[in-house]
């Protein structure tokens, strides 16, 4: 449930995802409201797999893969190697990360063609593997499509500093997605 009115004289800040703030926005900050509609969101699915610890597989933080490699995937997480300790001994974990404004269709895939996929692209990458378990989970509409469309309305927003009426916008969809650039740009509001 939404607050009702801002405080007098106090920003309240909008850190919600931009359909959930235009809607929240659309009666107190209409123009915000409207650059907001404006953004196209792309859906994505991810499938956390769990494998032997023997298997091979990325030995960094994950990559990330160029359509015209002709991976259907976007990028792969290593989460064993990024949170360890996290995932039990003897296995190896791994998020696959697919769909986006390129492939939405992904999302209405059935879970056993995912993790038949998955088994394909792997093998192409690391050799054949058995997957232990898949964990799949589907995000509509999760993330901005990062495109000039996006560029230009953050722009226009940019030019009214985030700001309506005492509503201020914030999230990573104005474009810095680290942590770090999070925090800096949360001490800076």
């Amino acid at each position: 449930e939404f607050a009702t009115e801002a405080a007098p004289n106090l920003p309240t800040v909008v850190a919600l995802p931009p359909p959930a703030a235009k809607a929240f926005l659309e009666t107190r900050a209409p123009t915000l409201a409207e650059a907001l509609a404006r953004i196209e969101m792309a859906s994505i699915l991810t499938a956390t797999v769990f494998l032997p610890a023997t298997a091979r597989g990325i030995e960094g933080f994950g990559c990330l893969f160029p359509r015209p490699e002709g991976f259907r995937v976007l990028g792969i997480l290593a989460n064993d190697r990024i949170f360890p300790g996290r995932v039990k001994a003897g296995f190896r974990s791994e998020t696959w990360i697919m769909g986006g404004a390129t492939d939405p269709a992904v999302l209405e895939l059935p879970d056993h063609e995912i993790e038949n996929l998955i088994r394909e692209e792997r093998a192409r990458l690391f050799g054949a593997a058995e997957i232990r378990q898949t964990v799949i989970t589907r995000w509509p509409a999760a993330i901005p499509h990062y495109n000039l469309r996006l560029e230009e309305e953050l722009n226009a927003l940019r030019e009214r500093n985030f700001s309506e009426n005492n509503y201020v916008l914030f999230g990573t969809y104005q474009g810095d997605l680290g942590l770090a650039r999070v925090l800096a740009n949360a001490e800076a509001l």
